[in-house]
């Protein structure tokens, strides 16, 4: 059996900083890196869009992968992906580069969250896996708040170069830490698929994970079509390092809390998400100003620190411990067709009327979110 200690879990969270530090850095970025190429807001909506799908059709491979094999190691696997995901970057001279690069990327940043929330939800007892979801998404979180403000601070007063460089250091420093501290702790094991069926519960939470999917579509907006919107506007690299990091700061620590959440109520949690989320989008088009936009980040933030542990503590509790990545790997799939639709749609939306229609059009999802909430409480998605 693994080490399911205190310890390991977090050797597991140093790793998973260092690595978000590294992606943190250009990750909201890449709208601002392709507009440099003359990208449309349509551009950047495929962008968004081909990162998704290859984001999207990878959590199932590595779900098989990991109810099968050591799940330490596809976690250094999936870190080496993300270094030749990065360093690629500096070849690119056109948006369609930037397009197929992103596909990798989308891949690369599937097969990370995948791995590493199979293996706190490996490593953590079941009462205590909201909570360490929390602890981990804070490790995140956290490297993720600082990289957009250093990285808009390398654009400013370097070049995207240095910053793919430093990037691609910082995640090899990651898959060092990984082989180094996580991989001899870890116990090679060989997952066998129990009787549960994996199609059937998925079924019976149908609820939930539409709940998954509005809101992988409404932070796949934010994330691809934000900065660009921000940057038409002439807002500053550094400055949408700044709204990124307010968000992050924020999301990082709400994350520590999560635990409360549970004691405040699940469906109650959510629906305050909910309604964050669509008015956040919302008065991003409605009010479009830089102390908008902050307060936007920040409730922003604080939808995706209670929908995130939430919601995959309640998928991965449904399923057996043999059958933990074909949890999580579900949970990230329909995630991430939630953000393959989002940049594509609000994209076109931009392209077709403009590009406030496109937050108004996200804001329904928020609306959305709470109408599954409340089917999935109802029983309407539970497989209690």
């Amino acid at each position: 059996m693994p080490l399911k200690s205190v310890e390991s879990l977090r050797q597991l969270y140093l790793c998973v900083f260092v690595v978000s530090l590294g992606l943190g850095l250009y990750m909201y970025f890449i709208p601002v890196f392709a507009q440099t190429f003359g990208a449309t807001f349509l551009n950047l909506g495929e962008i968004g869009s081909a990162y998704s799908i290859a984001y999207a059709a990878t959590p199932l491979l590595v779900a098989r992968l990991a109810d099968r094999r050591n799940r330490a190691w596809l976690f250094a696997v999936a870190t080496m992906i993300n270094i030749i995901a990065t360093i690629l970057l500096l070849l690119a001279t056109s948006v369609w580069d930037v397009v197929l690069l992103r596909v990798l990327g989308g891949f690369g940043f599937g097969f990370f969250w995948t791995s590493a929330e199979i293996l706190v939800s490996d490593l953590a007892p079941p009462e205590r896996r909201v909570r360490e979801m929390g602890l981990y998404s804070a490790s995140w979180a956290s490297g993720i708040l600082v990289g957009p403000l250093i990285g808009g601070v390398i654009i400013q007063t370097a070049s995207f170069v240095a910053l793919f460089m430093t990037s691609t250091l910082l995640i090899v420093v990651a898959l060092i830490f990984s082989i180094t501290l996580m991989i001899p702790r870890y116990e090679k094991q060989d997952f066998r698929g129990g009787p549960v069926s994996s199609l059937f519960t998925i079924r019976k939470l149908w609820a939930w994970y539409f709940v998954i999917m509005c809101y992988g579509l409404i932070f796949s907006v934010i994330s691809s079509i934000f900065p660009g919107y921000a940057n038409g506007m002439g807002i500053s690299a550094a400055f949408i390092g700044v709204l990124f990091m307010t968000y992050g700061i924020v999301r990082a620590f709400s994350f520590t809390s999560s635990q409360r959440f549970l004691s405040f109520g699940e469906s109650k949690s959510l629906l305050i998400a909910a309604t964050l989320a669509t008015i956040a989008t919302l008065s991003i088009a409605v009010t479009p100003s830089l102390l908008v936009f902050f307060f936007a980040m920040a409730a922003l933030g604080i939808c995706y620190a209670i929908t995130f542990p939430l919601t995959i503590a309640r998928i991965a509790k449904n399923f057996p411990n043999e059958k933990l990545g074909a949890a999580i790997g579900s949970y990230e799939t329909v995630y991430g067709i939630g953000s393959a639709i989002g940049p594509f749609v609000a994209g076109s939306i931009a392209y077709v009327f403009d590009v406030t229609v496109s937050f108004v059009a996200t804001s329904a999802c928020g609306v959305l979110m709470v109408i599954f909430v409340t089917l999935g409480t109802r029983g309407h998605g539970s497989a209690e």
